[in-house]
């Protein structure tokens, strides 16, 4: 039913906010990646990194780097 209503699966789309959330979070703070890693709901730093490099197309600190 989800999907009929968004076009994509439950998981995918909580991971989408996932990364959105943490995206937000690494341009208006400066915490440790690992803080914002807790804060968005990841429990496995490597999944957090591999999803963020899949749906942003570069590390989560060069996405800091290259915003600022």
């Amino acid at each position: 039913m989800f999907k009929k209503y968004t076009g994509v699966p439950p998981a995918e789309y909580l991971m989408t906010c996932r990364i959105k959330r943490a995206k937000e979070l690494l341009l208006k703070s400066d915490k440790p990646i690992d803080v914002l890693i807790d804060e968005c709901g990841f429990s496995d730093r490597t999944a957090f990194f591999k999803k963020f490099y899949e749906q942003v197309g570069c590390t989560p600190l060069q996405f800091r780097k290259n915003q600022k």
